[in-house]
């Protein structure tokens, strides 16, 4: 029998949404046998030094609070300039490919003056320690990256995808709409064991069998965000939840 408890089994898909009959359900009673990590976004929880988190610059900008509670990553106004956020303990990781896990964030484009929202590149999720997303090379394989899970959306693109990446080789699964300037989205992957279950604001996008997916090694959290176009775009995060089977 399936026990629902805590904030995870109350709503539809975790953390400010509305309740549902058909909640996700988490299987033990207590969060037992579940680890459950949140990352609070906010421009006071980012120490932006070496105890806690690192952060990467390409060109210049400003990293600092935006609205409803979130940060706010606003590049130069110059091609690819931009930030990448990671934490310096890779500390999050999965026990097994049949084990289930929760990942969700809700975050916000904001365009400049003559700004297209393809050509942007942004990632939230996880990744191996100590990998900064500076690049420009506008495609997760190019990234320097070889463990990932997470959403993104990469220079050229028309759509946000999800990743997961094993030892280079990766998954990407297109969830068919791209950010709206302005607009908040949440955005959620459910992993039942075998399937991405991926959500778009509560409502069920896809559920794709698993192809590839780490395991082996611990990761970190991952914000990057830069504006492949010459303007002064702006990316706004407000949370990130993991929560994994042990």
């Amino acid at each position: 029998m399936t026990v629902q408890h805590s904030v995870l089994h109350k709503f539809a898909a975790g953390l400010n949404a509305s309740k549902n009959t058909s909640p996700l359900k988490f299987d033990f009673p207590g969060q037992q046998d579940w680890k459950v990590y949140y990352e609070e976004l906010t421009a006071g929880a980012i120490r932006v030094d070496d105890a806690y988190w690192l952060v990467a610059a390409n060109g210049g900008g400003a990293i600092g609070a935006g609205d409803s509670h979130s940060i706010r990553i606003t590049p130069d106004g110059t091609d690819n300039s931009g930030y990448s956020l990671y934490r310096t303990l890779a500390d999050r990781g999965l026990s097994g490919q049949v084990k289930k896990f929760y990942m969700e964030t809700r975050v916000k484009i904001t365009l400049d003056t003559g700004g297209t929202v393809p050509a942007n590149g942004w990632f939230v999720g996880y990744t191996d320690a100590a990998e900064a997303l500076l690049t420009g090379a506008g495609n997760l394989q190019a990234f320097v990256a070889e463990e990932a899970i997470g959403f993104g959306h990469f220079d050229g693109a028309t759509s946000v995808s999800f990743y997961s990446r094993e030892d280079t080789v990766n998954q990407a699964v297109d969830l068919g709409f791209d950010l709206t300037s302005g607009v908040y989205v949440k955005l959620a992957c459910y992993y039942d064991g075998s399937s991405f279950n991926l959500y778009a604001n509560d409502v069920l996008i896809s559920s794709t069998a698993m192809t590839s997916l780490n395991v082996d090694e611990g990761m970190t959290p991952q914000v990057f965000f830069e504006a492949d176009e010459g303007k002064a775009n702006t990316f706004d995060i407000q949370y990130l939840l993991f929560a994994a089977e042990l």
